[in-house]
């Protein structure tokens, strides 16, 4: 078991908030059709392929206009990192310019720049409010998924920041990873949502935690270090509840299902239903990274450049949802979102797709 830890200097060194080229969309596109941009559906595809020069024509998905396959929603950015959606909208991060930015999840507009020059590195949605942790101002900020005024918490102690962020109703967790001591300084903050004031729920200490994840009442997160685990608390209390030990347990999801987990470093995807025992849902996987859930099923990228996705059966068969995109795999990283209708996630040549469910 390593021990996972994420500097200030790192995560400065990795922020870019600069002008970078505006992100794009295909306005001749079906909206009607989930394949008017690229598609790839692990079958044939036809069309011309994309191109703009960043990778090889051989790695990029054809475009096609049947339903079912992949729709191009937006493009043209350079460090996306998170990401959330609505029944009508997706929301994500560009890091290298500081920005968090709105596309229509039907692709009939143009993406919109909600705010710039932030410094974002996660992203979660709440009450028709958008949250994210400001890595160079060491505060977490809001805005209305509608535009507006931005929301700023207290900063943080300099060396001593938060890295992920999720929100659930009136409150909003912020994830700070340890920095000294072998991690063993971790916390999660809680915020009251509508005012970014810190209430005094916060959980720690914490030995590295990795990542955050919030349904209902309820926060879960995953913690690396000599005592691996998953643990979870109720919202707005102080008090850490160990739910599994688990070695190398590194993203998180959760839904009113369940809570599901990665182990990168063994190819696993797990999961507890309803809180039952820890099972296995899928094995064999090629660092699954990026996880969300629907309830039903439970999705991930691979570093062979899929998105999958698996059942909630002990030992069960994953599948490829999608492939031929450039995966986005990066730790610490929400690159996947769903809806009632569709399954969206970013790409690490910088794109924005999505498919029907």
């Amino acid at each position: 078991m390593f021990v996972r830890t994420l500097s200030l200097a790192a995560v400065a060194a990795g922020l870019l908030v600069v002008p970078a080229a505006c992100g794009s969309f295909d306005a001749s596109a079906d909206p009607d059709a989930d394949g008017g941009g690229a598609s790839v559906d692990g079958g044939a595809t036809e069309g011309a392929p994309i191109s703009d020069g960043s990778v090889p024509d051989a790695a990029r998905p054809a475009e096609g206009s049947a339903p079912g396959q992949v729709k191009v929603l937006a493009s043209g950015y350079s460090q996306l990192r998170g990401i959330v959606a609505t029944e009508t909208d997706v929301y994500f991060i560009d890091q290298t310019t500081g920005g968090v930015h709105r596309v229509a999840i039907d692709g009939t507009s143009m993406p919109v720049d909600l705010v710039m020059g932030r410094g974002p590195s996660s992203l979660a949605l709440a009450d028709g409010q958008l949250f994210w942790t400001n890595l160079p101002t060491m505060s977490v900020e809001s805005v209305a998924i509608t535009g507006g005024a931005v929301v700023t918490s207290p900063p943080s102690a300099a060396d001593h920041l938060a890295s992920m962020i999720a929100a659930s109703g009136a409150l909003v967790f912020a994830l700070v990873p340890g920095e000294n001591d072998g991690g063993a300084n971790g916390e999660i903050r809680q915020y009251a949502s509508a005012t970014l004031s810190p209430i005094s729920g916060t959980i720690s200490p914490l030995v590295n935690p990795f990542a955050l994840a919030a349904s209902g009442t309820s926060i879960y997160w995953t913690e690396g270090g000599p005592s691996s685990a998953v643990a979870s608390a109720i919202a707005g209390s102080s008090m850490r509840k160990l739910l599994f030990t688990e070695d190398d347990a590194e993203l998180i999801a959760a839904d009113g299902a369940g809570i599901y987990w990665t182990v990168p470093s063994m190819g696993l995807v797990r999961a507890s239903i309803g809180g039952a025992p820890a099972i296995t849902i899928a094995s064999g996987e090629d660092h699954p990274a990026g996880l969300a859930s629907d309830g039903t099923y439970v999705y991930w990228q691979t570093s062979n450049n899929q998105l999958r996705r698996t059942g909630h059966i002990a030992g069960g068969t994953s599948s490829s949802f999608a492939e031929g995109f450039v995966a986005l795999t990066e730790m610490h990283t929400s690159s996947i979102a769903v809806t009632s209708t569709y399954v969206v996630w970013l790409t690490g040549d910088g794109q924005v797709l999505r498919k029907l469910r």
